[in-house]
């Protein structure tokens, strides 16, 4: 099975969205898997296999050259594992 992992992008302090924004998730330093939002700032990815069992998983959201988002998966994932 796999652990889906989905969200909107946006600005804490203003709730602004951020589409088309880099995101990615990381096992510690190690990249699991890049994707980017959409227009509306959503974005959805599946972490397949032992790496849906991290502890150290975390959401990067990058936009330009700087990191605008960086928590762990665990509070931010809304999804299901198969």
């Amino acid at each position: 099975g796999q652990l889906i992992i989905s969200g909107k992008t946006y600005l804490k302090n203003d709730a602004s969205i951020l589409p088309k924004v880099k995101v990615t998730i990381k096992n510690s330093e190690n990249v699991i898997f890049t994707t980017s939002s959409n227009d509306s700032g959503f974005y959805q990815i599946a972490i397949p296999g032992e790496s849906r069992f991290s502890e150290n998983l975390r959401i990067v959201v990058v936009s330009g050259q700087h990191n605008v988002l960086y928590n762990r998966a665990k509070s931010h994932y809304s999804g299901r594992s198969d």
